[in-house]
């Protein structure tokens, strides 16, 4: 992979252009707040100096001596404690004193706007002086009764807020770099660590991709995004790989299924095609055949109704219908059939009719498929008894047989498709093992619920809720 591709790359990327975008401005800032700062003071105390300076000459403006400046040495004195740069003159261009410091470096008077100074207005602005020598100077104007005015200039050099400002500049200039490479490298690591668990999806993903859906991803302690990815991800795998068993098996009980019909059928041709045989025996394997085809056809439709069910392409024919009369007309039909395996059949109805919405041709076939189990697992001379009650909001059906009853570790399966508790009995019972999960459909389709409850060798009971 291209490094630039990187994620990680492209989030370090991202990281340390907002941190530019945060540490430069706010060092310019820091760095012109404090320069600000510093010329403020700087000017402060060049005012200051100026008014002392004024104030010292105040006596030989007042006398109108003050071309005699330069002969006393001791106002020399006073004027060099007060600043090391001080140069004074006339309003004719007459320098009438300049320290040592100007005599070197001359101040040039082009710089200056003496035009513009009042008394009551100081100008201060930055000059340089012989090599580069910077010089904060302010021009403050002296009025004499009698004679021209005067022009003091007082200067502090820029070197007292240069050098912290130099300092300062210079270690922007290096925290900067330094803090962008150890945030950089802290940064990668961070970005390392959070986005690891992403690699080890990839990985994990290319695994699953190879047929292998056992693999999970280590869950992590913490529940960040990341953490809440992987929980994600393994419940995906887990719900993937439940599909794929029930796939894998739906594919091999279906061919199950199908494979013992179509052997019976391929049995039955094989023995007609074997000799001549009278039209009665041919008849006879005829039907047989059609018999295994019925069944097919079961199955197929079975299939299809579940299907369609979890998909949700079913639609209800929703009409009121009578619980009552309609589970009668389904009693008796299997009338006949009790009568032969001499079963006791007691049903219990409220004297109330109960009645429900919902779709009469799939209901009945719930409770047909309910009842024909109950008698086909019932041994002859058991009982069956069905009651219809009304439970507040639901209409309750319960169907109980003293049949062969269900092991209680078989309960959680018994609504799966092709499930059957008793193998052995299979063969002899003529179903599918798609009954009991058709019924769980047709319940939950109206959105209602179905439970079992059931002792091996007593037998069970069936318990049916559909909103009223």
């Amino acid at each position: 992979m291209i490094f630039y591709k990187n994620v990680r790359f492209k989030l370090i990327v991202w990281y340390l252009f907002i941190l530019c975008l945060i540490l430069i401005p706010f060092s310019t800032y820091l760095y012109y707040s404090l320069a600000k700062s510093l010329r403020e003071q700087l000017d402060y105390e060049l005012k200051a100096k100026g008014e002392e300076v004024k104030n010292i000459l105040d006596d030989y403006m007042e006398r109108n001596e003050i071309k005699f400046l330069t002969k006393d040495r001791g106002m020399k004195a006073r004027l060099n404690a007060v600043s090391e740069y001080i140069h004074i003159r006339d309003s004719n261009g007459y320098i009438i004193y300049r320290s040592e410091r100007f005599k070197k470096h001359p101040l040039p008077s082009r710089h200056f706007n003496f035009d513009k100074i009042t008394p009551e207005n100081s100008i201060t602005q930055s000059i340089v002086l012989g090599k580069n020598k910077g010089v904060r100077v302010i021009t403050l104007l002296a009025r004499e009764k009698k004679g021209p005015d005067c022009f003091v200039q007082v200067g502090l050099p820029l070197k007292d807020i240069n050098y912290p400002l130099n300092r300062l500049l210079l270690t922007l200039v290096i925290a900067i770099p330094t803090t962008l490479i150890i945030s950089s490298l802290f940064g990668w690591f961070f970005v390392y660590k959070s986005l690891n668990p992403i690699d080890e999806i990839t990985k994990t993903a290319r695994k699953i991709g190879d047929g292998d859906l056992s693999q999970r991803l280590k869950q992590l302690k913490s529940n960040d995004e990341v953490g809440r990815l992987v929980e994600t991800f393994n419940n995906m795998i887990s719900k993937l790989e439940e599909s794929f068993k029930q796939i894998r098996q739906f594919t091999a009980d279906v061919s199950h299924e199908l494979r013992t019909p179509l052997t019976i059928m391929k049995g039955e041709v094989e023995v007609a095609l074997r000799k001549r045989r009278l039209p009665e025996e041919y008849e006879k394997i005829m039907n047989g055949i059609l018999e295994e085809v019925e069944l097919l056809t079961k199955i197929v439709e079975d299939l299809l109704f579940l299907e369609r069910a979890e998909s949700g392409v079913i639609k209800l024919n929703q009409e009121e219908i009578n619980l009552n009369f309609l589970l009668g007309n389904i009693v008796e039909q299997f009338k006949t059939i009790m009568e032969r395996k001499k079963l006791d059949f007691y049903m219990h109805v409220e004297p109330e009719d109960i009645v429900i919405n919902g779709d009469a041709m799939q209901l009945r076939k719930l409770f047909l498929n309910l009842l024909d189990n109950a008698i086909k697992y019932t041994d002859e001379g058991g009982k069956i008894n069905l009651s219809i009650l009304s439970t507040g909001k639901y209409a309750k059906i319960i169907l109980t047989d003293t049949g062969i009853g269900i092991p209680e570790k078989e309960l959680f399966y018994i609504f799966k498709r092709f499930y059957r508790v008793d193998k052995s009995r299979a063969g002899d019972t003529g179903g599918s093992g798609l009954g009991l999960s058709i019924c769980e459909t047709i319940v939950r389709v109206h959105n209602g619920r179905i439970e079992v409850e059931s002792i091996p060798n007593f037998g069970s009971t069936f318990k049916v809720f559909l909103p009223r």
